[in-house]
């Protein structure tokens, strides 16, 4: 019996360790411009500082919907990579 708590004990480890590991993995950041479909163009920054520039007089705050937009596109190149597919959840997007 000692001996299957021991060696439950070095599994829990490991799995431990392993999950720790990964969780530890840093996200891939980049600044892209998307195009959202009535063709205005938009800058996000994924997984970046606030490094967007603040906005001129000549542009508008993105409605709700450009921002899920800009969002959802600039976040796809992270959903082709398979490691990432269910941490995409877990990215910033800021988009201007």
């Amino acid at each position: 019996m000692r001996r299957f708590y021991q060696i439950a004990t070095v599994f829990t480890l490991i799995v431990t360790s392993v999950g720790t590991a990964s969780a530890a993995a840093p996200q891939p950041g980049y600044v892209t411009t998307v195009q959202l479909h009535d063709g205005r163009r938009v800058t996000c920054s994924v997984n970046e500082p606030a490094s967007i520039p603040s906005l001129s007089n000549d542009q508008q705050a993105l409605t709700a919907r450009e921002r899920n937009e800009a969002e959802i596109v600039a976040t796809a190149a992270l959903r082709r990579i398979p490691k990432n597919r269910g941490e995409a959840d877990m990215t910033v997007v800021q988009c201007s």
